[in-house]
């Protein structure tokens, strides 16, 4: 069971609302200044930003074990 902190809900919810285009320029501040201290979800975020770009999946294939992993992730459903 993995156990997050308050404050990496919120990187989360943050970096959620950057790659929807839906984040303020004062929440793009404060989602920097959060990753500042928590290197590690910061690093977990580089890593995604990574692959969310369509373009690079698009340029790996669709049966990549990548590709296919990224389309798991996407399209799990987390509601229980």
């Amino acid at each position: 069971m993995i156990i997050m902190s308050v404050a990496q809900d919120h990187i989360w919810l943050l970096f959620a609302r950057k790659l929807a285009m839906e984040a303020s320029a004062d929440e793009l501040e404060e989602l920097n200044n959060l990753l500042i201290t928590h290197p590690a979800t910061a690093e977990a975020i580089k890593r995604i930003e990574l692959f969310w770009d369509s373009q690079t999946l698009s340029r790996l294939g669709d049966n990549t074990a990548l590709a296919i992993h990224i389309r798991k992730i996407i399209t799990e459903d987390y509601s229980c």
